[in-house]
């Protein structure tokens, strides 16, 4: 999701069970940040997290998304309202980073 005159994104990912653990999505959401901050020119990138989902979780914080809030029955699937966790990365803070 794309919000080019704000000049902010948001991300997702879904990997299946049997390639979770290698790292791929370490590499693939990093090449995603890097592209969207150097050839897009976003300011912000937006990724949004099932609560019980620890291990997106770790991985977002590992690459340094800040947690912002709790969005509370933001989602609606498979016949029920879900929460959703909203983290965030700025251009300033991948600058600060490198």
């Amino acid at each position: 999701n794309w919000v080019r005159e704000w000049n902010k994104a948001e991300i997702g990912y879904e990997l299946a069970v049997d390639c979770q653990g290698q790292g791929l999505m370490t590499e693939a959401v990093t090449a995603m940040v890097d592209y969207g901050f150097r050839r897009m020119n976003l300011n912000r990138v937006e990724a949004m997290i099932l609560p019980e989902n620890e291990p997106s979780r770790r991985l977002i914080k590992r690459l340094d998304f800040q947690y912002e809030g709790l969005l509370r029955q933001f989602g609606f699937w498979k016949g029920s309202y879900r929460d959703l966790e909203l983290f965030s990365l700025l251009r300033a803070d991948r600058v600060a980073a490198i």
